[in-house]
């Protein structure tokens, strides 16, 4: 039931969905309500301001890099820069990182860095993917490199679209 509920996620993530203004901000406030933990508090810095996108959609990226991030990794943060083009946001970790062979390919569906079969020690190998499917869906890219010193790097960017008034695209 697990793996049919994230193929049928995987599948919806790139349909055409309805944009509001989101604020990044909140939306950041709110994920780390949902996830944050003591010893993991997520800190972020930067502001992302509004952004015309699916809140629902951006959401799940966001929810899927961090989730992702705190199953393999530790010293969590999340970066978030606004350009004249969009919103970058950067989420690092001091981890274990991903091996350079795997790097290239782990966000194609069904493929795990971790080759464990344990439901608790992973998912399916859909997390990536979906969270690669909406930042494209939304015209937008998502990159994971190594950290020199070890780690990883997610980092999604979510461009300014035609439905984005130019009032929000200030600093």
């Amino acid at each position: 039931d697990k793996m049919i509920t994230q193929v049928l996620v995987y599948l919806q993530s790139a349909n055409q969905h309805t944009c509001q203004f989101i604020d990044v901000d909140s939306l950041l406030r709110t994920l780390r309500t949902e996830l944050s933990t003591p010893t993991e508090p997520l800190p972020v810095s930067g502001r992302g301001g509004m952004i015309y996108a699916n809140g629902v959609l951006m959401h799940r990226c966001l929810q899927n890099l961090l989730a992702n991030a705190q199953a393999y990794d530790r010293d969590i943060t999340i970066e978030v820069e606004r350009s004249s083009s969009g919103v970058t946001l950067r989420i690092k970790d001091r981890g274990p990182g991903i091996a350079q062979p795997v790097l290239e390919s782990v966000t194609d569906p069904f493929v795990r860095a971790d080759t464990s079969r344990n439901d608790h020690s992973g998912g399916f190998g859909l997390g990536l993917s979906i969270a690669q499917r909406i930042a494209v869906s939304h015209k937008g890219s998502l990159a994971l490199s190594n950290r020199e010193g070890g780690g990883l790097t997610a980092c999604v960017f979510f461009p300014f679209s035609e439905g984005d008034d130019q009032m929000f695209h200030t600093s």
